[in-house]
């Protein structure tokens, strides 16, 4: 009669075992994770280096249009050709203008004064 009441004689359950695994198992995720993160990085790199030399020739080729557009536009203050040409690059947007500014050797115009704010 004591045998049904001693808890000694069944098996007891460890989660020794299924902690193991779940841990395993999250070491070996986080490897792959991290070996993928890498693999990632290094084409990244290798991606960025290969278009360093585009990137270079378009800062280039940006330059010297600028320069382009700078001389169009000193040339159209006396010409009227280079001003039919400035104005439809306006129209067409290649060419930005900002209202009351200058690109010359004169003093900038003063900024506007900002509006008053009603304190509330």
């Amino acid at each position: 009669m004591s045998d049904e009441f001693d808890h000694s004689s069944e098996p007891r359950f460890t989660s020794f075992i299924p902690l193991t695994i779940a841990l395993g198992a999250f070491i070996i995720w986080f490897l792959i994770q991290d070996y993928e993160l890498n693999a990632q990085r290094s084409n990244l790199r290798r991606n960025i280096a290969a278009a360093q030399p585009t990137v270079q020739e378009a800062i280039q080729v940006s330059q010297r249009y600028v320069a382009l557009m700078k001389d169009l536009v000193k040339t159209a203050q006396t010409d009227d050709a280079a001003k039919s040409i400035v104005n439809d690059a306006i129209k067409a947007g290649l060419i930005r203008v900002q209202p009351n500014a200058t690109n010359g050797e004169a003093t900038p115009a003063p900024p506007a004064p900002a509006p008053a704010s009603t304190g509330t």
